[in-house]
């Protein structure tokens, strides 16, 4: 029983060595463990009844050292059941060190050629790829193409490895890195991520570099509600590249609004005052003013309804903010998440409701 070899599949999957080794109790303990610490973080960055950023981070911490536990506790187990003598060379070893710190196993492998030509195809990948997806899929060719060629190199040195071994690990490695790349798309869709604010639409509530977490579940069973803030899809707005082009905006794939109105309700524009349903709009719950009103650009009488299924977005800078007076309400399927918490700077962090 290889020592490292068993550390290899745990540090891919915890609880995977403790499996190979006929441990399956303590392999079902550290991925129980790891699944966990997984979700108590998902739902402390996504919930709104606490800022919950230091458990997060508490929780995060742990499920790494779930990763690091399993996996020494799988080499440590195997050290002392494996039959061949201390000082004879684990040629796994070089292999767990390809999964810790990828290209640059070849420095300890003393092949600097090899690590040159791995970090310039990572750099041309990075350069030339364009889209998050495909960026992933890039990245998991290139983790799964490094460790095979570490374990042909540690094959050739020592001639130490069996053929189930490798067939085994490799397995492993496509299927744990194809679920990396499942689990980070699930995520961006359905679950919770991060973002940063780039416009100045959206301020005060909402500053240039806030970084903010958006929660993707938040409308998987209910609808938006009005005074939600919201990540949009600009793809998925029919009129915004048209209202692009007369107004100058920034263009980026994603956008962050403030709901003010859904179907059914009426917006009224006279003389600078925005009522919903014949009320005054008041401030938003993160402004304080002493008027309790909201004052946009468009001077003069407007009167619009919002369509059936639709939602009437605007930023809380509403002087300056490219939003539905342009480009028409949005559709339920533009809106991808909800702007749960601002978490950097931290003199900023807080809840957002």
């Amino acid at each position: 029983m290889r020592p490292w070899f068993c550390g290899c599949l745990s540090w891919m999957i915890p609880g995977a060595g403790q499996f190979y080794s006929g441990r399956i109790s303590k392999g079902l303990l550290f991925l129980f463990l790891f699944i966990c610490a997984g979700n108590v973080t998902d739902y402390m960055l996504g919930t709104t009844r606490f800022l919950g950023l230091l458990p997060a981070a508490v929780f995060d911490i742990f499920g790494v050292l779930v990763f690091i536990v399993a996996a020494w506790d799988a080499v440590h187990f195997a050290k002392k059941q494996q039959a061949l003598p201390k000082e004879t060379s684990d040629p796994w070893f070089g292999v767990f060190l390809s999964l810790i710190i990828g290209p640059f196993v070849y420095v300890y492998l003393r092949k600097w050629l090899y690590c040159i030509l791995w970090l310039v195809l990572a750099a041309l990948g990075v350069l030339l790829i364009r889209g998050e997806l495909l960026a992933r899929i890039v990245l998991f060719i290139f983790f799964v193409g490094v460790a095979p060629h570490v374990y042909l190199i540690a094959n050739k040195k020592h001639g130490q490895m069996g053929g189930n071994k490798a067939i085994l690990f490799f397995i492993l490695l496509v299927f744990g890195a194809s679920l990396d790349i499942a689990n980070s798309y699930l995520e961006r869709r359905y679950g919770i991520w991060y973002a940063g604010c780039s416009s100045w639409s959206m301020e005060p509530t909402l500053k240039v570099d806030d970084r903010i977490i958006v929660n993707n579940f938040a409308y998987v069973m209910s609808a938006p509600e009005v005074n939600d803030i919201v990540v949009i899809k600009r793809s998925r707005v029919p009129r915004y590249s048209y209202a692009l082009k007369s107004a100058e905006a920034i263009q980026s794939p994603f956008f962050i609004k403030r709901i003010v109105a859904r179907w059914g309700d009426i917006i009224e524009v006279n003389d600078g005052i925005v009522k919903v349903n014949g009320i005054i709009r008041p401030y938003y719950p993160d402004i304080s003013n002493d008027s309790g009103t909201r004052t946009i650009q468009h001077k003069g009488l407007l009167t619009y309804c919002v369509p059936e299924g639709k939602f009437f977005v605007m930023g809380d800078n509403i002087d300056n903010s490219f939003d539905s007076r342009y480009f028409g309400p949005v559709p339920r399927d533009a809106i991808i998440g909800k702007v749960v918490k601002v978490y950097w700077p931290l003199s900023r962090a807080r809840l957002l409701k």
